[in-house]
């Protein structure tokens, strides 16, 4: 009996606790969203102005709504002289007046009828300083896996001195520099996923890798950024590692004989480059804020991702970049890897 009285009592305040919990929902009110103008640029040494204009969305906006702004006025400013910029597309804004120089200040404003004027101020770093890159196409054990068959891979050392009277900024880039189909006289360039280390400084035989975090893409990226922190004022040689298939397979096809049988051959080697940039302070933690965004992707429980902006009234970037390319030949590797692939037991193609 006691046992029953006992349950019947916890049960009667059970039902108290949980009532005295409930709260009437209040009837609230969600602010309409004030939409703010969205500039991204990245000005870039002996190029030309560019910036893409857009405007920001709400929250549960169809990821269809149009984000196109109309009657936007932008303009460029350098040395007080005022340029505006004129429109090439839905959200590009050009000047081909003016060149970006390094050392030099520029600022961008943009304004839209019901919205914000928004502006922003950049100065364009200076090119990096480096007095050699060297290339190697060896057998190696990949890096930092101890327990891995030694590999084939395409090693970059870019030699490197640092300014130690700043905090610099950096990104490393591969570019393929392809031929425009049906006409030799043009060329286009496009990045290419082949890296597959991140930067790394080699001490006495081991691999210190700068910012590891900082990756910019997936694991197989082809952009790197890193800050000189760990080397700042020093001569120092920054090296990576390339998985060469990746370009061996972009670059070649297999035909199909009249008898059934396959051959892969190149379809084109095209000049390759090695992009070594000094770019802005801002840009560089806006593009660490994308690439750990993009890596937590849709994973649950996860803090949002603050992206910072430099974008007075508005979002967006507005960076800078001074780079120097690297043409290297890699003919003679393309050679080697084809040699090497037809030389495996089983077929690398399907």
């Amino acid at each position: 009996m006691k046992s029953i009285l006992h349950n019947f009592s916890f049960l009667f305040l059970l039902l108290v606790a949980l009532y005295a919990c409930e709260k009437p929902v209040q009837n609230f009110e969600i602010k309409d969203h004030d939409p703010k103008l969205v500039a991204n640029a990245i000005l870039t040494v002996d190029s030309m102005a560019g910036i893409h204009i857009s405007r920001s969305k709400d929250l549960l906006d169809s990821r269809y709504v149009e984000s196109v702004v109309s009657d936007v006025s932008v303009f460029i400013i350098v040395d007080n002289e005022r340029n505006e910029l004129l429109k090439t597309s839905d959200y590009l804004f050009k000047d081909a007046s003016t060149i970006i120089k390094k050392g030099m200040n520029y600022r961008i404003e943009a304004s839209a009828q019901g919205y914000q004027t928004i502006g922003a101020s950049v100065t364009i770093p200076d090119i990096p300083a480096f007095s050699n890159i060297d290339t190697s196409f060896k057998k190696t054990t990949y890096p930092g896996c101890f327990d891995c068959s030694p590999e084939y891979f395409f090693r970059t050392d870019i030699d490197v001195q640092d300014d130690a009277r700043t905090t610099d900024f950096y990104q490393i880039e591969f570019i393929l520099i392809d031929k425009v189909p049906g006409d030799d006289d043009r060329t286009f360039e496009s990045s290419f996923s082949a890296v597959t280390t991140s930067p790394f400084i080699d001490y006495a035989g081991s691999a210190y890798y700068l910012n590891p975090t900082d990756i910019g893409g997936e694991s197989y990226g082809n952009s790197f950024y890193f800050s000189d922190q760990s080397f700042n004022g020093r001569q120092i040689t920054i090296s990576f590692y390339s998985d060469m298939y990746a370009f061996y397979n972009r670059l070649t096809m297999v035909i199909v004989g009249d008898d059934g049988e396959k051959e892969k051959i190149i379809t084109g080697i095209p000049k390759f480059a090695i992009r070594f940039s000094r770019i802005s302070a801002d840009l560089y933690f806006h593009l660490k804020a994308l690439a750990t965004n993009s890596s937590l992707g849709d994973m649950p429980l996860t803090e949002p991702v603050y992206i910072p902006t430099n974008i007075e009234n508005g979002l967006g970037i507005l960076g800078a970049k001074a780079s120097v390319d690297t043409l290297i030949d890699i003919t003679d590797v393309f050679r080697q890897v084809e040699d090497i692939w037809n030389s495996y037991a089983y077929p690398f193609y399907d």
